[in-house]
């Protein structure tokens, strides 16, 4: 049963790595214009709070800088 594995046994388990470092790959596949989704589906999934302020941040950081690249 997969419920009775413990924290160490599912880090040992090359499926559950993989599956949950997906995330990363917005970052590098969107050449750094979807790095704040995978911030933000890493902090939803994770209940971390840091992580969704992170992807709402980078989003902004996104915005100011295209705003600011079509100014001209």
């Amino acid at each position: 049963m997969t419920g009775d594995r413990t924290p160490d046994d599912r880090l040992a388990s090359r499926v559950w790595r993989y599956t949950n470092s997906i995330w990363l790959l917005l970052s590098i596949l969107g050449l750094g214009f979807l790095t704040w989704l995978g911030f933000l589906i890493h902090g939803l999934r994770a209940k971390k709070l840091s992580w969704i302020l992170s992807g709402v941040g980078w989003l902004g950081v996104l915005i100011v800088t295209i705003y600011v690249s079509n100014q001209g």
